[in-house]
């Protein structure tokens, strides 16, 4: 964060939430799904599934987003790797718990830092692509990258010695 400019609040600060200024038009990302031209007929978008947090693999989301498996869990919600369908690249949907997608300021909040880690590039750093409205819930879309959990990583090697552990 300090690298960014940024800092984190004091232990038991309020969070300070500052409304996200519209884009200008040449700001603005490609919408997740093109829009029908206006007055042009568009066929009804299938309802999304109504647990996010318990998805199948090969349930669809909103038209883009194959689930392959789910990869985790946690306070923010749940975790699935999918394929994009429109661009063939596999990726991460982070499915936000529902108290946080409820949370307007909370998703607000997620736009802010988004704009702002889009500025970062860095090996050690995991690309944050967009957030997805998913109708009844959001998600956010990240790069995909093999890997294992330190506690796997523990229990298939034991002790990590000092020089394995500086660059995890």
């Amino acid at each position: 964060l300090k690298n960014a400019g940024l800092s984190a609040p004091a232990a038991g600060a309020p969070l300070e939430v500052r409304p996200v200024p519209a884009a200008r038009p040449e700001e603005r990302s490609m919408p997740l799904m093109p829009r029908p031209a206006s007055g042009a007929a568009s066929k009804p978008e299938a309802a999304p599934p109504k647990n996010l947090q318990q998805l199948a693999a090969g349930d669809l989301l909103v038209e883009r987003y194959r689930i392959r498996e789910r990869v985790g869990g946690g306070g923010f919600g749940t975790v699935y790797r999918v394929e994009d369908i429109l661009v063939k690249e596999e990726l991460v949907l982070k499915i936000l718990s529902p108290f946080l997608s409820s949370d307007q300021s909370i998703i607000q909040r997620f736009i802010q830092e988004l704009k702002v880690t889009r500025g970062i590039t860095h090996p050690g750093v995991i690309r944050i692509y967009d957030i997805v409205n998913l109708g009844n819930g959001h998600a956010i879309s990240m790069e995909f990258f093999r890997s294992r959990d330190l506690s796997r990583l523990i229990q298939d090697e034991g002790a990590l010695a000092p020089a394995r552990v500086v660059p995890i």
